[in-house]
């Protein structure tokens, strides 16, 4: 989905490499630049959806089929195919290459030759190669802190561009120790497109969920669904539980 713009688990194995120490200090460094990546991301995506006139799929849960990354499981409708080969999806988020994994509804040619997607995809991959002590997440302080510097940073604003005239239903929830991740960060938000992107996208706007994640291991990840309003009025109870069904094994 993108143009210009303004401007996350893993469950420990045996073998799960020792986290660096981390400094309250370095990991407020670390949030404000995967903040940042994560708004500016957004909008160089902005012409990745919809800029077909593609019917549009309906699926059930019963569809919904699991992918493991990382010990890390997340779902998909069975229909859905393998997008990880639209390498610019990976990059514009930041994400290591040979790790971040996309499906999506279908993948189509523009005019250019360049692949793009339809109306809906997820998103998962490693968003940082340094790792955090999550130990110290413990400590109230730090906690406070590290919401702190995200609210600055991912601000409903932070998400407004040329391309995107208005953000609503913005919510940003905090969580810790919760079913296996040390710390995870849920945005939700629908963006309202301008009058000449509803033309090029047909849509009117772009259903956004995600989670920034911190695993027991350190390693933060980033999870990401997007769907068109179209794909999201007629999957919302597919969608709400592809997000129900990020878990660390």
């Amino acid at each position: 989905m993108r143009v210009t713009n303004k401007e996350g688990v893993t469950m420990a194995t045996d073998q799960a490499p020792e986290p660096t120490q981390t400094k309250p200090g370095t990991s407020k460094r670390k949030s404000l630049k995967l903040a940042g990546m994560v708004a500016a991301g957004l909008f160089v995506l902005l012409l990745v959806i919809g800029l077909f006139a593609n019917p549009v799929a309906k699926y059930s849960t019963s569809d919904l089929v699991s992918e493991t990354k990382d010990n890390i499981s997340y779902s998909r409708p069975k229909q859905w195919v393998d997008a990880s080969k639209v390498e610019k999806l990976k990059k514009d988020f930041g994400l290591s290459s040979g790790n971040a994994s996309v499906f999506s509804d279908k993948i189509v040619q523009d005019k250019n030759g360049n692949s793009q997607i339809p109306t809906a995809f997820v998103l998962f991959g490693k968003a940082s190669d340094a790792s955090t002590d999550v130990t110290v997440f413990k400590d109230p302080a730090v906690r406070s802190q590290f919401e702190k510097t995200m609210d600055t940073s991912l601000t409903q604003d932070s998400f407004k561009s040329n391309e995107c005239r208005s953000v609503n239903g913005f919510s940003k929830n905090f969580n810790y120790d919760y079913i296996g991740f040390p710390v995870s960060v849920a945005l939700k938000f629908n963006c309202q497109l301008s009058d000449t992107e509803k033309k090029n996208l047909k849509s009117d706007s772009i259903e956004v969920r995600m989670a920034i994640i911190v695993a027991k291991n350190g390693n933060t990840y980033l999870y990401a669904l997007f769907a068109s309003d179209k794909s999201w009025a007629k999957n919302e109870p597919v969608y709400l539980q592809m997000m129900k069904d990020l878990h660390g094994n």
